[in-house]
């Protein structure tokens, strides 16, 4: 679960956006619940952040990092 921070899935179409991603070590819980909604093994067509405070960005390097190695 994550409390007190911002994390937002947002779909257009086909395709769907991550915007902030919470505090840090946060990553699991976004992975399980983009998988949750969009299916598994599903990436953002783009990470947004809002502004850089960690309750909007913590997660922001693990998360780009994990999905650009499953891109490669």
């Amino acid at each position: 679960m994550i409390t007190e921070a911002n994390v937002h899935l947002v779909r257009s179409g086909p395709a769907w956006v991550l915007v902030d991603t919470a505090w840090s070590r946060c990553g699991r819980i976004i992975r399980a619940a983009a998988e949750s909604l969009f299916g598994p093994g599903t990436q953002p067509a783009a990470i947004l952040l809002t502004h850089i405070h960690p309750d909007h960005s913590g997660s922001a390097l693990e998360r780009s990092r994990i999905w650009d190695e499953l891109c490669a």
